[in-house]
């Protein structure tokens, strides 16, 4: 586990896993793929999204096709749009709405 210290909020110390860490690690990268923030594409294609999942071990991801590309894109849109947020109560209600439509099962691996 690392120890990452909590920008802005004092001398407290936030401990990760390492699949905390490697999940955050992929959001990271999934939300700077966008051409929204100055840059171009970095997800133009199915190949490319094979590649970052791949590279972030995300597990059970079966083939991949044109309609996950643009459900992912879809998806780095709303977890831009978190860091978008003007208060924290739509914060919560961001990040609130893409838990319940997620389908989770944890799984032993």
């Amino acid at each position: 586990m690392r120890r990452t210290r909590a920008e802005g909020h004092g001398d407290q110390t936030v401990i990760f896993s390492h699949d905390t860490e490697n999940s955050l690690e992929c959001l990271v990268e999934l939300i700077n793929s966008s051409p929204e923030l100055g840059s171009d594409e970095q997800l133009p294609d199915v190949v490319a999204l094979r590649a970052l999942v791949s590279r972030h071990r995300v597990s059970e991801v079966g083939p991949l096709d044109d309609r996950d590309l643009a459900a992912v894109h879809a998806l780095r849109e709303r977890l831009y749009a978190i860091f978008l947020s003007s208060s924290e109560h739509e914060l919560a209600a961001r990040i609130n709405a893409i838990i319940t439509e997620a389908p989770v099962q944890p799984r032993l691996t």
